[in-house]
């Protein structure tokens, strides 16, 4: 993205740009966490909405 790199040159003055390390569950136990929750949450959708669950 030349773009953004141009931006952020020109505005180094006030403007901080940092690299954060990708998302990954084994970086982040809270990415698991997530996961589950929001599989909980489709299989209550599914059982409240009598949709089959998926083979």
């Amino acid at each position: 993205m030349p773009e953004l790199a141009a931006f952020a040159e020109e505005h180094k003055d006030w403007l901080q740009v940092f690299q954060m390390p990708s998302s990954s569950t084994e970086l982040s136990a809270t990415e698991g966490i997530w996961s589950l929750l929001m599989r909980h949450l489709a299989g209550l959708r599914r059982r409240r909405s009598g949709t089959p669950h998926p083979a």
